[in-house]
């Protein structure tokens, strides 16, 4: 073998045993747990809807063509506010349900949990019938992950995984649920 050809094969051999050693290296004893709240984004988002808000009143009369783009720049803003900013948050604890359980730190994670269900159960209420078919396999997905963390199961930070990947499809799928 030419020497490209086995600085190649080394290089390849090297590259796949540290990817097989990355995944069986198991995280370190605590959790780097992220703190989701957005309360900056939110105020952000309900200081630009009150601006909004003042700029359709002071319209002359005639700015119907201007009215209707306020209305639409609302409707996507309060779309931000109740489903984009919770969902986000919701998806950002369950990347910190699946870090803590991944390090033993089994009832953290499953603090994570409640806030997730509590943040979907709003979505299910304020939204219509598709909204509430839309959260119910998350739903199922973390009663799946709560019932493996309180069993201790070796499966529970992929079950937490698969949560926080179905969580990441809704908000990619934003505009399809809610149109």
């Amino acid at each position: 073998m030419r020497a490209s050809g086995s600085f190649a094969l080394s290089a390849l051999l090297v590259t796949a045993g540290g990817l097989v050693a990355c995944q069986v290296i198991e995280p370190p004893g605590s959790a780097i747990v992220i703190d989701p709240a957005v309360p900056f984004l939110n105020s952000e988002v309900d200081r630009a809807l009150r601006s909004l808000r003042e700029a359709r009143g002071a319209l002359p009369d005639g700015g119907a063509d201007a009215r209707e783009a306020l209305d639409e720049t609302e409707a996507t803003l309060v779309r931000l506010r109740t489903y984009y900013l919770p969902l986000l948050e919701a998806r950002q604890r369950a990347s910190n349900a699946w870090r803590l359980a991944a390090s033993g730190e089994l009832g953290k994670a499953e603090g994570e949990l409640g806030h997730i269900e509590t943040t979907l159960l709003a979505l299910a209420q304020s939204g219509d019938q598709e909204m509430s078919r839309e959260v119910e396999e998350p739903l199922d997905l973390l009663e799946e992950a709560r019932l493996a963390l309180a069993r201790g199961s070796p499966e529970a930070p992929a079950q937490l995984e698969v949560l926080a990947e179905r969580l990441e499809f809704m908000l990619l799928k934003g505009d399809l649920i809610l149109d």
